[in-house]
């Protein structure tokens, strides 16, 4: 059948209304044989994907949460000296406060740059990694990395 020229685009509009309309037929036509109904009714397969969904939310806001924390704590303690100033600093606290969801977070930021964020593991954990007068801030690091990782 040849098309009435009415505009310079019209032939294309209209081809690709048809192939779009071809195309939605055949996904609909392969969605009504497949299993997409069954999953989409079955609830707990439904429930087990939205808390998936949640989990992975919650992981990237804590994440999220802490990447500020720490960006500030840095710029705030940074020419500190005094154990107390930086770790009573609200946003180590604030961290701290996160508790073990913060560990792998803290785990990847002294990995890659011992710091005395290394404490905050001391006090999640109640405890030191070592009682050896004399270490260092990054042997500290480097033995909660070791302990933490294995």
């Amino acid at each position: 059948m040849r098309l009435k020229r009415t505009h310079k685009d019209w032939h294309t509009v209209t081809i690709m209304t048809g192939v779009m309309g071809g195309v939605m037929s055949l996904y609909s036509g392969a969605d009504h044989c497949s299993n997409v109904n069954t999953v989409l009714n079955n609830h707990e397969i439904s429930n087990y994907i939205n808390d998936a969904d949640k989990k992975a939310e919650n992981q990237i806001a804590r994440h999220f949460f802490f990447n500020r924390l720490i960006s500030q704590w840095k710029e705030e303690t940074m020419f500190l000296s005094s154990a107390e100033a930086i770790i009573g600093n609200p946003n180590f606290q604030a961290i701290v406060d996160m508790g073990k969801t913060a560990v792998p977070y803290i785990l990847d930021e002294i990995k890659n740059e011992p710091s005395t964020l290394v404490w905050a593991l001391n006090i999640i954990f109640d405890r030191k990694i070592t009682d050896r007068p004399g270490t260092t801030v990054e042997e500290a690091c480097r033995l909660w990395v070791r302990k933490l990782t294995k």
